[in-house]
């Protein structure tokens, strides 16, 4: 016999045994009880801790497997995309033997250049500017700019020109004098020299 079938019998001899509303639910409950007791439910367990191992093993091989093989191709395409398109690989690989051909191959025709000598000024004050400014030294800027106002000359005194004028020498003055001294620390004219 199945827990229902002794639940409805016992139920039934408890209504018969008991006349009051309180004995009856009282019996009744603990009849309950007594059948839980007797006849308990079945349970499916997980086999242990060997089979809740299994379990999670086969979640893992399972869907998650699946998603991370998705998210793995998916970064390849990425990958693949940015390799070939983006950023070619082989292009860029070809572009700079080309550039490492051609500085090869102009090398030598710019170091004949450089070992040329510029020396363009003639006159002694302009030699003079010349010298300090091609002398591979870029702890000299305060000579640079005093032979830079001995060869063009200071700003004129107010009597000698409107101030407009005057601002704009200085201006120029000032640009002039911060071009020389950038391409001397760059050594730019230390090349030419």
């Amino acid at each position: 016999m199945n827990c229902g079938a002794w639940f409805v019998i016992l139920a039934a001899l408890v209504v018969a045994a008991v006349q009051n509303s309180r004995g009856i639910i009282s019996l009744v409950l603990i009849g309950v009880l007594a059948v839980m007791l007797v006849f308990p439910t079945s349970s499916y367990a997980q086999f242990g801790i060997i089979g809740g191992i299994q379990n999670l093993l086969n979640l893992i091989n399972g869907s998650i497997r699946g998603t991370l093989s998705s998210i793995g191709n998916v970064t390849q395409t990425i990958e693949s995309l940015h390799q070939q398109i983006v950023w070619p690989v082989q292009l860029i690989q070809r572009a700079r033997a080309t550039i490492a051909s051609l500085m090869t191959q102009s090398r030598g025709v710019l170091q004949n250049v450089n070992g040329i000598s510029v020396q363009s000024a003639t006159l002694p004050v302009p030699v003079d500017l010349e010298s300090v400014a091609r002398n591979r030294q870029t702890n000299d800027f305060g000579s640079l700019t005093q032979t830079y106002y001995r060869t063009y000359g200071a700003v004129p005194a107010a009597s000698d020109a409107d101030q407009l004028a005057r601002n704009l020498i200085d201006i120029d003055d000032a640009f002039a004098l911060d071009t020389l001294k950038t391409l001397k620390a760059s050594g730019f004219l230390i090349s030419l020299a």
